[in-house]
């Protein structure tokens, strides 16, 4: 036997022999959960079926730096990009729930003039948007604007004002 190991180490009871014990519990249940199966997290392949996500062109053409869930389940997106799945967005868009561009929203707009940065959906469904643009739709709109539900940038709010 190693001296360093004594009769009293080696004692089911003794404080190291359980420390080790335990520790190999963990590592093993550590090892458990590493099987493929035993963790969600794959990706979803259904969730926006024209994406081939090799990055030629499809899904956002630029950076997401924000993300909101409305009440209906659709996905809003702001960024820096400019195209969703090669179709014109102008760094906003929204998704169905399956990924897919829903082509309903600010249908005729040119969207944001710069980047998004910031989505929140209100409680009556009107969008609130912040980032660096100055306009929206062609509106003089300084770094936040409100949307309809619609993507249409709603007029009565700072319709007067400089912005942020």
């Amino acid at each position: 036997m190693p001296s360093n190991l004594t009769r009293s180490s080696m004692n089911p009871t003794s404080w190291t022999f359980r420390s080790l014990r335990s520790s190999l519990f963990v590592l093993l249940l550590f090892l458990l959960g590493l099987h493929p199966n035993a963790q969600p997290g794959a990706i979803d392949v259904t969730f926006n079926p024209t994406d081939a996500g090799f990055g030629f062109g499809d899904g956002a053409s630029g950076q997401v730096y924000s993300v909101a869930v409305q009440s209906d389940g659709k996905i809003l997106i702001g960024g820096s990009f400019t195209t969703y799945n090669g179709t014109a967005r102008s760094r906003i868009a929204r998704l169905n729930a399956d990924g897919t561009l829903d082509v309903t929203f600010n249908a005729s707009g040119t969207g944001a003039g710069s980047t998004v940065n910031s989505i929140t959906v209100l409680s009556d469904g009107k969008i609130l948007i912040g980032g660096i643009f100055t306009t929206y739709n062609g509106t003089g709109r300084n770094y936040i604007a409100r949307l309809n539900a619609d993507g249409t940038l709603d007029v009565t709010f700072n319709a007067s004002g400089t912005g942020a």
